[in-house]
């Protein structure tokens, strides 16, 4: 069973002097059973989100469900607008969103309480969602990450990643760049790192978090596409 897919808001890694814009990217999985959504973003590409479903003739209420890599603020945000779907996430970052800790920047507050207004599937482990998608537990970059694989109708293996894997230099060097935001702050390098193979070796596509699609060629992971963002000073 067969899937396709389309990033409706493309993510990026742009960073400045007092933070990062951080857009992940947010994709659309058409499937035998109904529309999910891969992450949701934060508010900063709300509109955008929103402007990309109405060009597809879609409304927040028209996605059936709604797989959350991981809790955090640019991954998450908008779950709000998604009233009707199935939530998807990790059993583990939801443990750890009941009572995060104190100083953590990342975990968007009341997102528990926003949560519970929507059907919850908490996920452990491998587990199949229906309409050939499959959610992969790929650990590290917190503790519950998870991804998503499927055949796509090009015939070819896609994994969705998350911020399992961010960009490409994290396909090429085998481990996250950042870790100092990681909570817990026992977070393993090694998961991380066994997450990254773990993709590398099953997918023929990867959708990074942060970065255009790559593709492999010949055993190594190139971009789909060039990253272009317009800025507009008003």
């Amino acid at each position: 069973m067969s899937a396709s897919y389309e990033i409706l808001v493309p993510g990026n890694s742009l960073e400045w002097q007092g933070g990062f814009l951080g857009f992940a990217n947010l994709t659309l999985v058409t499937t035998s059973q109904g529309l999910l959504l891969f992450d949701t973003g934060h508010y900063i590409n709300r509109s955008a989100l929103v402007a990309a479903l109405r060009a597809r003739d879609l409304v927040p209420s028209d996605i059936d469900k709604v797989f959350l890599s991981h809790i955090h603020f640019d991954h998450a945000n908008n779950v709000d607008l998604f009233t009707k779907a199935t939530i998807f996430l990790g059993k583990a970052d939801w443990e750890y969103v009941q009572d995060p800790a104190p100083d953590d920047l990342f975990v968007p507050w009341g997102i528990h309480e926003q949560l519970r207004k929507n059907r919850i599937e908490l996920l452990d482990h491998d587990t199949e969602i229906g309409g050939g998608l499959k959610a992969l537990k790929l650990r590290g970059h917190t503790p519950g990450s998870m991804g998503l694989v499927f055949e796509s109708d090009r015939g070819d293996t896609v994994v969705i990643a998350g911020d399992a894997i961010k960009n490409i230099n994290e396909v090429i060097n085998g481990r996250q760049a950042e870790v100092e935001h990681r909570f817990p702050v026992a977070a393993s390098l090694a998961d991380d790192e066994a997450s990254i193979r773990r993709v590398i070796e099953i997918a023929d596509r990867i959708i990074p978090g942060h970065f255009p699609e790559l593709e492999k060629e010949h055993d190594t992971f190139t971009p789909v596409s060039t990253q272009r963002i317009t800025l507009e000073f008003t």
